[in-house]
């Protein structure tokens, strides 16, 4: 789970990420913060690639200890 300060960062990460196919990402937000579930389905990207995934998604968040099962009951789901 990756936290965000505003939707600016969120479209900022957007633009940078050219293929997403095989990635299963949510957009959460929860008081005033976004928050971005990922979750690679096996078999489509190596560990080397999904860590270069997370890398770059890191240098617009942060990461958080938010639970995808709170923000499912209490978030707001983005788009």
């Amino acid at each position: 789970m990756v936290t965000f300060n505003d939707i600016e960062e969120v479209i900022s990460l957007s633009h940078s990420l050219t293929d997403s196919r095989f990635i299963d990402d949510r957009l959460y937000a929860y008081e005033n913060r976004y928050y971005l579930y990922v979750a690679f389905p096996e078999g489509y990207l190596s560990e080397d690639e999904q860590e270069n995934y997370i890398s770059r998604i890191l240098e617009f968040g942060e990461e958080s200890n938010m639970s995808v099962h709170f923000l499912i009951e209490y978030g707001a789901r983005g788009f």
